[in-house]
């Protein structure tokens, strides 16, 4: 009787997602002839639905458990394995994927997992099954090849994401992209991309396509890619999304862009440029070059209404507040229209992650786990700031999403900048009641989610969402390094009157 195998991908919020990463991992695995006929694999382990009667009873008849390990799905995972060994004693579990890391393996090790991979799996794992095994690495096709077949047939409204090359040529400090691919690029035949995408768009289920290369739009065959979406889809609410767009200023990006925008669904106005920051000190110490401010600007003048989405990060090493400052403030004049920003953690197989990194520029680090159970190392100290700066960052930051983001800095002066931290229901800019967000953004002022806080009415805030669960999170994170070290927590409207920096950047009246 062939031995079972479970192979799982798991969300930390959604449910509708196929889970690709193993989907790959079997239609690699099932083209050998001796893993067809000595393994069975279940359908695989993907939704955001980890203690179920359903997975207890599967778990129950697995033979070899195998779990794809990121940041946000880890406590997921390490609960379904310890559930699996309690089953089935003799049970194998195995762990792969970006939060396995290739350095300090021993301090990620768990005492209910008999082996651990890195790097690509499909070949690992056909030499774990099958010692005999020679084959060259490619990039499998699970759609083509059926795998999820019977998913697309039967869930509604599924999202797909799919690959049209894999890896990254880069190796900034703080991301594995490029440390988990060797910095190297697989890339799929024209055909099988071709080919995936009309089997994905067959079924009629699928309401979603994201694709995942990290630099989609750096090769010219990008927008033909594209195209073919556009000409095979059928559903009118289809909606395209991409996992990283190219970060030398490809040409080929604002023809993507406006080709998305013209054809999906209208929650698409936006294109993510990955900046980081802007200061070049920074940028040489995180081994990384940004797209020019030219290309920039040039992209951005080839944009037919599409908004253009910042991402920066916050703490970077090298960064002081002042300089974080001004890399957020040059966004209105390099006409970004919104920036998003997050803390830095430090993410296993990546350069930042390695004792060397850490100890040339005096890193300080703590773990953090979010309310979702995802698990963070945050950079809270280094050699250019400490956890004071990066509260100042923080604050700037707090700034300029609650003014420039949501678009209140085309009212608010210095004279008038008073009176909005005295009593925000009576500023007439902030007129839109969205329930969504009123209790998100009560949070950080207070952990208790109080409506009336302080002086502060906050019944009445403008719609922005999302970005106040990431200001939630990473006030939450500032606030657990601060408790650890004695300090007293983030008083947003004490703290933030006493910080100078961003009231330079309010027009005068």
């Amino acid at each position: 009787m062939p031995s079972t195998i479970l192979l799982g991908t798991i969300s930390s919020t959604y449910n509708d997602w196929v889970p690709y990463p193993v989907g790959c991992l079997i239609s690699h695995c099932m083209k050998n002839p001796n893993i067809a006929r000595d393994y069975t694999f279940f359908e695989p382990l993907y939704k955001n639905k980890w203690d179920t009667p359903e997975l207890h009873e599967t778990l129950k008849k697995t033979d070899i458990l195998g779990l794809t390990c990121y940041v946000w799905n880890q406590h997921a995972n390490d609960t379904i394995a310890q559930k699996f060994k309690e089953y089935n004693p003799s049970g194998i579990v195995i762990y792969g994927g970006p939060n396995v890391p290739e350095q300090n393996l021993e301090e990620f090790k768990r005492p209910y997992v008999d082996h651990y991979m890195t790097g690509p799996g499909e070949l690992q794992w056909e030499k774990f099954l099958d010692p005999t095994s020679d084959s060259e690495y490619a990039i499998p096709t699970p759609y083509t090849d059926g795998i999820f077949d019977d998913l697309l047939t039967r869930e509604n409204d599924i999202a797909v994401a799919f690959e049209t090359n894999r890896g990254c040529p880069y190796h900034c400090a703080f991301c594995d992209w490029g440390g988990v691919s060797r910095s190297k690029i697989t890339q799929l035949k024209d055909t099988a991309v071709k080919e995936t995408i009309e089997h994905v768009l067959s079924f009629d289920n699928v309401k979603r396509l994201e694709i995942l290369d990290a630099n989609y739009g750096i090769l010219p065959r990008d927008v033909e890619f594209v195209q073919h979406i556009v000409d095979n889809k059928t559903r009118d609410d289809m909606m395209l999304t991409f996992a990283g767009f190219a970060k030398n200023g490809s040409p080929h990006l604002a023809k993507i862009m406006n080709l998305t925008m013209d054809n999906f669904n209208d929650k698409l106005r936006n294109v993510k440029i990955s900046l980081q920051t802007l200061t070049p000190a920074v940028l040489d110490t995180i081994q990384r070059k940004n797209i020019s401010t030219d290309k920039l600007l040039s992209i951005i003048d080839e944009l037919r209404d599409v908004k253009v989405n910042s991402e920066l990060i916050i703490g970077l090493p090298g960064e002081t507040a002042d300089s974080w400052a001004d890399t957020l403030f040059k966004h209105p004049e390099l006409g970004i229209d919104f920036a998003r920003s997050y803390p830095l953690y430090v993410l296993p197989n990546t350069p930042m992650a390695t004792n060397e990194y850490k100890e040339e520029h005096r890193i300080q680090t703590k773990k953090i786990i979010l309310p979702n159970n995802e698990q963070f190392e945050m950079i809270y100290e280094c050699s250019s700031y400490d956890l004071n700066e990066i509260t100042q960052i923080y604050l700037n930051w707090w700034y300029f999403n609650t003014f420039y983001n949501f678009g209140i800095d085309k009212t608010i002066t210095k004279d008038t900048m008073k009176d909005f931290f005295e009593n925000l229901s009576d500023m007439p800019f902030i007129s839109c009641c969205v329930e969504e967000v009123k209790l998100s953004l009560a949070r950080i002022f207070t952990p208790a989610p109080q409506l009336n806080l302080e002086g502060y009415d906050l019944r009445y805030l403008h719609k922005n969402l999302g970005r106040g669960r990431e200001l939630i999170y990473f006030k939450d994170n500032i606030d657990t390094v601060r408790s650890e070290l004695g300090m007293p927590k983030l008083n947003i409207k004490n703290d933030y009157m006493e910080l100078s920096s961003p009231f330079a950047h309010i027009k005068e009246k």
